[in-house]
């Protein structure tokens, strides 16, 4: 009887500690297949890593770019640079050493006056505009609108085929040609004179008639045609800057 209870027990025992061993076995196994996920989890945060190198990529190009930014602003003039200033030929109208702003176009007719239909159309080149049809003639433009012929500043963009005596004024190496309070670029092509807006910083020897003066803080302006300037010494004679340019010239 005790012998068959020993051998009952023992075959317990050898049970017991079969089925602890499966248990464990178990166990592990479930362990190294949980960590499989976390392993793929780590590779799968390559592209995290990724990300942060086209962060540092963009960092690096946004401070490439600012550095070239701050390049070029020291670069560029703070001041528009006016340089010189030469007559395209000879012409004894044109004479910078005279002080009245208007002194070389005195004999022409001022900005915003009524003239005649035939000063205005005779022989003149027709510019068709939505704001009416423009009337250019030796170097003035006229505008019909409200059945008169008024004296106007052009457009940017109309084209004319010559101007009359003028001054060639360079602004940061760019060269335009001046009269009567116009400014224009040469089209070789065509062969054209091309109205632009008035380049801030240029300088001129005179401005149209018809002009407004205002004093303020002991500096003179004076607008007349959309545009704003301001009286100036240069080479020891009065000239007028352009400092200012109505929106839509």
């Amino acid at each position: 009887m005790k012998q068959t209870k020993l051998i009952f027990a023992t075959v317990a025992t050898c049970l017991l500690l079969g089925a602890g061993n499966a248990f464990a076995q178990r166990s592990h196994n479930s362990g190294s297949a949980s960590s499989s996920p976390a392993s793929t989890k780590s590779v799968s945060a390559a592209p995290s890593s990724s990300k942060s190198v086209s962060a540092a990529s963009s960092s690096s190009n946004a401070h490439s770019s600012n550095s070239t930014a701050v390049r070029n602003e020291k670069n560029s003039p703070r001041r528009v640079e006016r340089g010189p200033v030469a007559t395209s030929s000879p012409n004894k109208h044109l004479q910078p050493h005279k002080v009245t702003p208007s002194a070389n176009y005195h004999k022409q007719p001022q900005h915003g006056q009524v003239v005649p239909m035939k000063k205005a159309t005779k022989k003149a080149h027709v510019i068709k505009h939505h704001t009416g049809d423009y009337y250019y003639r030796d170097g003035i433009f006229y505008r019909y609108h409200n059945n008169k012929y008024v004296i106007h500043h052009p457009h940017v963009g109309f084209r004319v085929a010559s101007i009359p005596s003028y001054r060639t004024v360079w602004v940061n190496g760019v060269s335009y040609y001046y009269y009567y309070g116009t400014f224009y670029t040469y089209m070789a092509p065509s062969r054209e004179y091309v109205v632009v807006a008035p380049p801030v910083g240029a300088i001129v020897e005179s401005i149209p008639e018809g002009y407004e003066k205002i004093d303020i803080n002991g500096n003179t302006y004076y607008t007349v045609g959309g545009v704003q300037y301001k009286a100036v010494i240069f080479n020891g004679e009065i000239w007028y800057e352009v400092i200012k340019v109505d929106d839509g010239y």
